[in-house]
């Protein structure tokens, strides 16, 4: 029993404050790692935490089935799948992982706001605000969205379609537009690098007579939407950055699965033999602690 608790107290566990940011950061694994290494790296984070893992990634499943009952988003992951698996067989993702490389940034807290835009979604056709507010609600949600879709899901496959280890997310857009001759264009319309640097510069103008919207940007001719022009597009960006957000997550269910089993495991025999982990740096992963305990080195 002695050497049992020695390696179990040689976990490696390093608290974090806040759970559901650093499981957000977890789940933005690279396609460097293997499903096992992503496997031990999130067991490593959550060690002495266990029930709070499976509690957020069971959360996480259920808001997932949620999203997918959506009508747009049904749409979409639809049109999303040809899209991945031409991807996958031209090399610039493998099967394997999650569908694109996804960087540091708390998706969340990203994924929080998704869901009041969601909600918003649901109110936009009704909204009773005046029109220079339904335009400065637009942008908002415009900015976000547009930023999550290129900078966590579309920059990197963009970079390995051209070449290139760095693409602005202007750029990006368009190799993603040209694609396949274009095959997926339809994708990506509502991704618009001049409203995004207009309402970043704030060199937009919202017309103080009748509802209308101008976004300058620097040499380019100006682009004037109506409320209606300009809602059309954030009910398509909104559902499309929800869709790849639920398709990111369902391509990492697999391996995530797999990490609540040996989860269970573990768990199932530190209540058992009244043990728990003590916080060591250098010890063994909750992955390798299932692997001994399923050969029966440790008994």
């Amino acid at each position: 029993m002695e050497v049992i608790h020695k390696i179990l107290s040689r976990t490696i566990f390093r608290p974090k404050k806040n759970k559901e940011s650093e499981i957000a950061v977890l789940l933005s694994s690279t396609e460097k790692m293997t499903p096992d290494e992503i496997t031990q790296y999130l067991h490593n984070k959550f060690s002495t935490d266990l029930e709070m893992f499976k509690r957020l990634v069971k959360e996480q499943e259920q808001r997932n089935e949620e999203v997918k009952s959506f009508p747009p988003i049904k749409l979409l992951l639809e049109k999303l799948m040809p899209f991945y698996k031409d991807l996958i067989l031209d090399g610039i993702i493998k099967k394997d992982f999650s569908l694109f490389e996804r960087n540091e940034l708390s998706n969340w807290k990203v994924g929080q706001s998704r869901k009041e835009a969601s909600e918003y979604l649901e109110k936009i056709k009704s909204i009773k605000d005046s029109y220079r507010q339904i335009f400065i609600n637009f942008n908002h949600f415009y900015v976000i969205n547009y930023e999550s879709l290129i900078g966590e899901y579309l920059l990197v496959p963009a970079q390995r379609i051209e070449r290139k280890e760095e693409l602005s997310k202007g750029r990006a857009i368009a190799v993603l537009l040209k694609y396949k001759e274009g095959k997926h264009s339809e994708l990506f319309k509502c991704l618009i690098p001049q409203i995004r640097n207009s309402i970043d510069h704030r060199d937009f103008i919202i017309d103080p007579k009748q509802p209308k919207i101008t976004f300058h940007d620097k040499d380019k001719p100006p682009m004037t939407l109506s409320v209606d022009e300009y809602r059309e597009i954030i009910e398509t960006i909104i559902p499309l950055t929800l869709a790849f957000d639920t398709m990111d997550f369902e391509l990492k269910l697999p391996i995530l699965r797999h990490l609540l089993d040996k989860i269970d495991i573990v768990s199932e025999y530190l209540k058992k033999n009244d043990l728990k982990i003590e916080p060591i740096e250098g010890g063994l992963s909750i992955l390798d602690l299932s692997l001994l305990i399923e050969s029966g080195k440790i008994k």
